[in-house]
């Protein structure tokens, strides 16, 4: 029998199957270099208050600060983002495990979490090989906190580790029109024109892995369990109320109530998925087309994109939005729901010109 060659892909801000390197670097990997894969998503404490993933019964208290602001003490993240990211990682959970993957969710600081990893699977013995860690490279100072942290331990361990550049965003770093970054421009306006014409900028998509294209998850007999105080959900509800049950309550003591004269503010559902439905909903109803017009605007569920959440969590791509845009533009046949809609077919406007 075959020993194990377990490739370990942490995910962070990367939380979607479509266009994604890393998803798609394994799946078309002709030498099959890895037996199994081993997704990981970890709710980072520093982050995102965790301590709702310790059994009401139980005596334990987290090991973990919590996760509050260092001046105003208010939580890094509130109930709205944090049933945003859940939605997402669940979303991407039934996802990879609907074309043969799946994803393990883990609560902590990412080096405790691949730590933990690490020393479960090594302990196994010699039936189990760690071929490699992999991660998607970010830009904020905790994110990088974490990446030099993840290497550190995997080179004490031996293991291979791999920083994969972030291909989320609009135009690829190696695609500027300059390699060092004294050379950026001091102004926006300047930055742009160099980059432009922006239609023609961003690189195309990679294709979405298909079912069976991706290693299996390893046995569940051999994937460590989370580490204790917390309990790893097993339903989504369960997930969303570990996360949202110690930030629910409001930080002010008397909160004011909402007139009941003012609209309810529009939601956002988590989710690659939900990028996708949210970004055809502003072709069919042509608020892309108006865009330019209505962007400074503060009532309504349309005057801006609201994309930014999905943008922020990898639900979705700039370079997605940007081929569907050219889709719309061209009128494409596939878009039939957009047929009737101001601008389908017309080329560039100055809508979709300035969401680029």
């Amino acid at each position: 029998m075959t020993t194990p060659n377990i490739l370990i892909y942490l995910l962070r801000k990367d939380l979607r199957l479509e266009d994604n390197p890393i998803f798609h670097a394994v799946a078309t990997d002709a030498a099959k270099t890895y037996t199994h894969l081993l997704p990981v998503y970890a709710f980072p404490a520093q982050q995102i208050e965790v301590s709702g993933f310790i059994p009401i019964d139980s005596r334990e208290k987290s090991p973990y600060p919590e996760a509050r602001s260092s001046i105003g003490k208010f939580w890094r993240c509130g109930p709205h983002r944090a049933k945003f990211i859940a939605e997402s990682v669940w979303e991407l959970k039934e996802t990879l495990g609907n074309v043969g993957s799946g994803l393990e969710v883990r609560v902590g600081m990412l080096s405790d979490v691949l730590k933990d990893l690490l020393a479960g699977l090594k302990g196994i013995g010699k039936g189990v090989n760690i071929g490699a860690v992999w991660m998607t490279a970010e830009e904020g100072v905790e994110e990088k906190l974490d990446e030099k942290d993840c290497k550190t331990i995997c080179d004490a361990a031996g293991v291979n580790f791999k920083l994969w550049k972030d291909e989320k965003y609009f135009v690829d770093d190696d695609d500027l029109p300059f390699k060092d970054i004294s050379e950026l421009p001091d102004v926006f306006t300047s930055y742009r024109k160099l980059v432009e014409p922006l239609r023609n900028a961003p690189r195309p998509l990679l294709p979405t892995p298909a079912k069976g294209a991706l290693p299996p998850l390893p046995s569940m007999s051999i994937i460590p369990p989370q580490s204790p105080p917390f309990v790893i959900p097993n339903s989504y509800e369960y997930l969303e109320s570990s996360l949202l049950l110690p930030v629910s309550q409001s930080p002010l003591p008397n909160p004011p109530l909402r007139p009941s004269s003012v609209p309810p503010s529009p939601t956002l559902h988590g989710g690659s998925q939900a990028a996708q439905s949210r970004l055809l909903h502003l072709l069919e109803s042509g608020a892309i087309t108006t865009y330019k017009d209505t962007r400074n605007n503060l009532i309504g569920a349309d005057y801006s994109t609201r994309l930014a959440a999905y943008l922020s969590q990898g639900c979705i791509t700039a370079r997605q939005i940007h081929d569907l845009l050219v889709s719309f533009e061209s009128g494409d046949p596939n878009l039939a729901s957009c047929a009737s809609a101001p601008g389908f077919g017309e080329g560039e406007s100055d809508g979709t010109s300035a969401i680029r």
